[in-house]
């Protein structure tokens, strides 16, 4: 209540988009944090933070290309960030592109300890790619430097 009166007083105060954004995804409202995450960035382009949890919401709504457009962007902006190349390689295996997945899980990977990245790769969000032979060679390799 009290970010909806400031918004109105303010309409472009960073903070209460951003604050509405993050109470709607606490409370659920997928599409509705979505929409504030949109209007916050629009106005603070250059917060990080935001930008991957807007692509984790996103990601959520299975706004697949949507998730791209942010992502591609942020990981040259942030390229030792790996979530951000997880996350990345989740949206482009649900858009048919298992090359780009790939590519961007080999970038993530190579930023984490391989158990770490072991321990990603194995999270549902790419059972799209498990039958992919270069999604196999990086599961293998990552193990064999593990050893």
């Amino acid at each position: 209540e009290n970010l909806s009166v400031a918004l109105r007083m303010k309409p472009d105060y960073p903070p209460a988009y951003y604050n509405l954004a993050m109470a709607c995804l606490r409370s659920g409202d997928l599409n509705k944090s979505a929409e504030f995450f949109s209007q916050y960035l629009q106005r603070k382009p250059q917060d990080v933070d935001a930008a991957q949890d807007y692509s984790f919401v996103l990601i959520q709504l299975k706004r697949w290309n949507e998730a791209i457009g942010i992502l591609e962007p942020l990981s040259r902006s942030a390229p030792n960030v790996a979530p951000i190349y997880f996350r990345l390689a989740q949206a482009r295996s649900q858009t048919q592109d298992p090359a780009g997945a790939i590519e961007a899980l080999r970038r993530g990977t190579s930023l984490l300890d391989p158990r770490k990245a072991l321990a990603w790769l194995s999270r549902s969000d790419y059972d799209p790619l498990r039958s992919n032979p270069d999604f196999q060679k990086l599961i293998e390799e990552l193990g064999a430097a593990d050893k």
